[in-house]
């Protein structure tokens, strides 16, 4: 099958003259989960990791991916067709220096202008241009020419966010961002990410992006207005009334929302909708420029044409969230900068925050009745009573739990469940069919999420139901060292997340260990849950932004072992969400920062190794485990009566949570208080 598509690509590009074609995993909005009709890159190269770029000359096909991916990407990718390029490792050269490097002068290079944003583009034209070669933004994607059965796309439910979660009004978002695009120099701003346009009009979307509450939008905002580019038809919809109204009845206690339909909520708030197809003409029209033509031209030639009789705004374009469609109908007379509302989302208002705990509060009822499911399931199993679990079993059970929740509106990343060795693979996705087992002999990771209306969750524990030996036991507490020496970090604000990254290392590399992924990463408020542009981690991008208050950040260190040490292998992962605080450390004048944490989930004491900790770091996980105790035991000490009377479980929505009875609920307690006994 990959040689069929490949050989029927090839015919393709030769037919366009094309040396080499460019296949990104994005969509036009550069999202880093897209929807199933644009993955492209899944359906041309057979790797289904979250990033990745797949490239296809004429005689050879590679695949750069990082390390999150290499041991997922070398198990998908066809051997015979397709060659791994492992990304940001030393030896392994970019894109644009291979494709400078291995095609002859005069070639020319594809790519859908709507899949690579502005600024990787001009780099990649550049580049080539030096060695001879030209970038060609082809309109239409080659790919599309060789999926015949490429799905179509999904209509979301689009809803409005409640004002009592969201903390701002739309009014309000809009002025700051006027006044941050002012000390730009600008009056105009193209607005192209998703999770950006939703949090900017208050608006989420469920369905048309697995785990991701957005919609296909984008946006333009003036001095003196806001218009809205996206499918006129579902902000008026049954759906968008019901979903908005639940979600205000959610967030208030059962208060009808101020505006029934997402369309009324935009209207109310100044903001017009125009067809998600007028964006280009939109933007050339603002910004004084003649919008492309619609044939295929050298990425170097931008729309510099200009429109008649329109008075041109300074549009700001961020080049690294608008793509190259955008960039050349805004032309060189865009300002090219970084768009001020990254920042602005990703420091959070207090009912947001306040939004994360109880979201949090709620999601670790879950995972604790997911976790002694599965203990539960392995045990029958084991006694001849009950089937064998395998891993798609334990996602499904973790689904499960969390969709009986209260909020609950989608999972906010498909769950890893990784047994044995598949925990080694760091973003595993487990098969339906053929999954490994799970039981007493090997190490569980899981690590899931859930998207609420309230708030955001990612969680990661790693668990052994039987006896892990001396040398897990030592790899999970340097782990867990790590994860401690992050979260107890006091630090100046505005430091740079690379800075802090080593926080949550250097345990490791006292054994010399070390992890191939970031260690923390930005999570919204009922949005993506990889949210920029902070994050902590050793590459220069994290450099970049600072951590501030209010500002929700991962701890997420990790340790995986293949087979090549003659045992099978493990992955281990602990992963909190924190919510950056202002310390009492410091001064007016040069003030710290301090992390807390959300998430209310029990630490493993039974992969402890206490004979390496400081007494502070045992300190800190016996403190954190009496809270999960403190929090949890109660709630589910009354869920037991209200069960055992009839009544709802706690945290469950009305009419769900049938399947959790008093005995699962005495089990929950049982292993919540196993799991948390003191070191």
């Amino acid at each position: 099958m990959a040689v069929a598509r490949l050989t029927k690509l090839r015919e393709i590009l030769q037919s366009r003259s094309l040396a080499a074609f460019v296949c990104p995993t994005d969509d036009a909005h550069l999202s880093e989960y897209v929807a199933d009709c644009d993955m492209r890159r899944a359906f041309i190269s057979g790797f289904t990791g979250s990033a990745g770029t797949a490239v296809v000359t004429l005689d050879t096909a590679l695949l750069w991916t990082d390390g999150r991916y290499f041991a997922q990407a070398a198990a998908e990718l066809d051997p015979e067709c397709w060659t791994l390029m492992k990304d940001r490792l030393p030896a392994t050269p970019s894109i644009d220096a291979w494709l400078a490097d291995n095609l002859a002068s005069g070639a020319t290079v594809g790519v859908d202008p709507r899949t690579v944003a502005d600024s990787t583009a001009s780099a990649w034209s550049a580049t080539l241009s030096k060695a001879g070669m030209s970038l060609l933004a082809v309109e239409d994607n080659p790919v599309d020419a060789v999926w015949d059965a490429r799905p179509p796309a999904k209509v979301p439910r689009v809803q409005v966010q409640p004002l009592a979660v969201a903390g701002a009004t739309v009014e309000d978002k809009l002025e700051r961002v006027r006044e941050a695009l002012r000390k730009q120099k600008a009056n105009a701003l193209v607005v192209a990410a998703l999770d950006e346009v939703a949090w900017l009009l208050n608006l989420r979307g469920v369905g048309a992006i697995a785990y991701n509450p957005v919609f296909p939008a984008y946006c333009l905002v003036t001095e003196t207005g806001a218009t809205l580019f996206t499918d006129m038809a579902a902000l008026d919809t049954a759906e968008a009334r019901e979903g908005t109204a639940a979600a205000a009845a959610f967030a208030t206690g059962g208060d009808k929302p101020p505006h029934a339909t997402p369309l009324e909520h935009l209207a109310a708030a100044g903001v017009s909708v125009r067809p998600y197809e007028e964006v280009d003409e939109a933007l050339a029209e603002l910004g004084g420029t003649a919008a492309p033509s619609g044939t295929e031209q050298p990425a170097a030639a931008a729309a510099a044409g200009t429109a008649a009789g329109a008075p041109a705004a300074k549009v700001l374009l961020d080049p690294a969230s608008c793509n190259m469609r955008l960039g050349q109908v805004a032309g060189p007379r865009a300002i090219r900068g970084k768009s001020p509302i990254p920042l602005l989302k990703a420091t959070k208002t207090e009912p947001e925050i306040s939004g994360f705990r109880t979201a949090h509060a709620r999601d670790a009822l879950a995972v604790c009745r997911a976790f002694s499911a599965v203990e539960t399931a392995v045990a029958a199993h084991e006694a001849g009573s009950g089937p064998a679990l395998d891993e798609w079993g334990v996602t499904q059970i973790f689904l499960r739990e969390r969709s009986a929740l209260r909020g609950f509106q989608d999972l906010s990343f498909g769950t890893i469940a990784g047994s044995g060795g598949n925990g080694a693979v760091i973003h595993y996705s487990p098969p339906e069919a053929g999954s490994a087992p799970v039981g007493r002999d090997r190490m569980l990771l899981v690590d899931s999420g859930g998207q609420y209306v309230d708030g955001t969750t990612d969680i990661t524990r790693t668990v052994h139901m039987g006896a892990p030996t001396d040398w897990q036991r030592r790899c999970f507490t340097r782990v867990l060292q790590g994860h401690i020496g992050l979260a107890t970090a006091v630090f100046p604000e505005g430091t740079a997340g690379a800075l802090l990254d080593s926080f949550a290392r250097r345990p490791l590399w006292t054994e010399g260990l070390n992890y191939a992924h970031g260690t923390g990463h930005g999570v919204g408020s009922f949005l993506n849950v990889h949210e920029g542009p902070h994050g902590i981690s050793p590459r220069v991008g994290a450099l970049g932004t600072g951590i501030v208050p209010s500002m929700t950040v991962t701890d997420e260190p990790g340790y995986y072992e293949g087979s090549d040490r003659g045992a099978e292998g493990f992955g281990i992962r602990i992963e909190d969400v924190l919510v950056v605080r202002s310390a009492s450390t410091g001064s007016p004048e040069a003030p710290f920062c301090r992390f807390e944490t959300f998430d209310v989930v029990p630490i493993s004491p039974k992969l402890v190794d206490t004979s390496v900790m400081t007494a502070e770091e045992r300190d800190w996980l016996n403190a954190y485990n009496a809270r999960v105790r403190a929090e949890l035991v109660p709630q589910l000490e009354r869920s037991i009566e209200a069960v055992a009377a009839g009544g709802a479980p706690a945290g469950a929505a009305e009419g769900k949570g049938d399947h959790i009875t008093e005995a699962t609920e005495r089990a929950t307690l049982a292993w919540v208080m196993a799991e948390t006994e003191a070191v």
